[in-house]
């Protein structure tokens, strides 16, 4: 979730790529920043940076299928 992030998904966006509410993503970036120290999203966006997060893959469209992309982990509905 923090990769959608930082490609610059909107909660929404995210939301609907993943089929979960805009609250559970919300609810869930809160809890990954307190736990990582982050402050917002552009803390987000060094963060995956630095880990190499952003490097393997390209953003998916919002429309696309999910399972075209192994980036993301199994339990979110990619392949692989």
């Amino acid at each position: 979730m923090l990769r959608l992030v930082a490609w610059g998904y909107t909660n929404k966006e995210a939301a609907g790529y993943l089929n979960i509410s805009v609250k559970t993503v919300e609810t869930h970036k809160t809890n990954l920043m307190e736990k990582l120290d982050l402050n917002g999203r552009s803390d987000i966006v060094r963060y995956a940076l630095r880990r190499g997060g952003l490097r393997s893959a390209r953003a998916p469209r919002v429309r696309e299928s999910p399972e075209r992309y192994s980036c993301l982990p199994p339990m979110y509905g990619a392949a692989g």
